[in-house]
């Protein structure tokens, strides 16, 4: 099944080679044509969000706290008192992809993490 960006340039495509006299302008208006659609296509569409969750931070504390620091932006003291206070959320709210992507930035360091998917309401 084609995505929203496909199908929205499909459209922009068909609709604009029905304009009678087409010229290189058109070429901008398929572009605009499509955002449109797709903006409309992916209205109320949303993806779920996940939560990363670090459970222990294996055998390197320093490189644990240096990747929570360069993740979250926190200070190296706040990172480091995070650690002590396991399991703690890394990141919420992110997406799938986002979430395994910070998961992998930990397995160097011997971390366990854990990726969750948050509760809707």
């Amino acid at each position: 099944m084609a995505g929203n960006k496909e199908v929205a340039l499909t459209l922009a495509v068909q609709t604009l080679e029905k304009l009678p006299g087409r010229n290189e302008q058109h070429g901008n208006w398929v572009i605009e044509l499509a955002r449109k659609y797709e903006a409309y296509l992916n209205e109320g569409v949303k993806e779920d969000q996940f939560s990363v969750v670090l459970q222990s931070y294996g055998n390197s504390a320093l490189n644990t706290i240096r990747r929570v620091k360069d993740i979250t932006g926190m200070d190296f003291i706040t990172s480091r008192d995070f650690i002590t206070q396991l399991p703690g959320v890394i990141k919420n709210g992110v997406s799938r992809d986002e979430a395994i992507m910070i998961q992998n930035q930990f397995k160097w360091t011997g971390a366990v993490v854990s990726v969750e998917k948050c509760s809707s309401k």
